[in-house]
């Protein structure tokens, strides 16, 4: 059985193996390169959204996640913002508000979690990236290939260097809007050899996705699991299937604990 992974066992209030000190120096050098690379492409146009978490991260004295959330492409709130999932939007809202709760402190989000998109370019839909990969402007397409690489490299070795896992959430019908990402994270995998822990998907928060019974049938088992274990609370299973965030978020802060690591991270621990 894995053993707190790479780093060891669960650090002092966080659910999740903490992260190993030992690759810090690289995954500092790697952060402060990717905010270099982002800070050129927003010169250029501020459609390019460099996060403001990911300053924190890099930073000498900053937090190291205990785990990486890659999410799609910013949209309006997170391009005003300034940052992925921002606080003002309902899926940064959602996406925090859980994630607090399964950490058990408030402001575990940007403590704990890094959250690294496909892209960082704004676009009002997702889907509007793939008229701009496929349009006529070279040089924009260029540079939103660029960025996509350089996620799927940075989140590959930021993940191998620290011994964290890494969490997809959306992009799953994405084929042409995130083919460079996806390429590029998979070659990086490649040549760092393995991660700790396999790569995690689940839905977007966007619309309660996360807590819904879907296509994956394996998941939507593990869901319906999660929810007969504790069918003492009322309404927590709708009749849909899925799990009401609503109720979720008014019961013990535990079982968001719970449904992150049984139904999200599963098989936790990794055996």
């Amino acid at each position: 059985m894995r053993e707190g992974g790479m780093g060891g066992g669960a650090a002092a209030g966080s659910i999740l193996p903490r992260p190993n000190p030992s690759g810090a120096a690289l995954f500092r050098r790697l952060a402060t390169t990717r905010l270099a690379t982002l800070d050129t492409l927003n010169a250029t146009t501020p459609l390019f959204v460099v996060p403001a978490s990911l300053r924190g991260f890099a930073a000498a004295d900053g937090p190291l996640p205990s785990l990486i959330l890659v999410a799609d492409n910013p949209g309006r709130t997170e391009w005003e913002d300034g940052e992925f999932l921002s606080p003002r939007g309902a899926s940064g809202k959602m996406a925090r508000a859980f994630f607090d709760r399964a950490f058990g402190q408030v402001g575990a989000f940007g403590r704990e979690i890094l959250v690294a998109n496909r892209s960082s370019y704004h676009t009002p839909r997702t889907g509007g990236l793939e008229a701009l990969l496929r349009g006529c402007e070279p040089n924009l397409g260029a540079a939103l290939r660029s960025d996509q690489r350089a996620w799927g490299e940075f989140i590959a070795q930021a993940a191998a260097a620290i011994g964290v896992p890494v969490l997809e959430i959306g992009g799953g019908t994405a084929a042409v809007s995130f083919a460079p990402y996806r390429e590029a994270f998979q070659a990086a995998l490649s040549a760092v050899g393995s991660l700790p822990d396999p790569v995690r998907r689940a839905p977007h928060f966007s619309h309660s996705q996360f807590f819904r019974a879907g296509a994956d049938a394996a998941r939507t088992a593990r869901l319906a699991g999660f929810a007969a274990a504790h069918q003492e609370i009322a309404g927590l299973l709708l009749a849909t299937g899925s799990v009401s965030w609503r109720v979720l978020q008014t019961a013990p802060a535990a079982l968001c604990a719970e449904f992150l690591l049984s139904v999200t991270l599963h098989p936790w621990p990794l055996v």
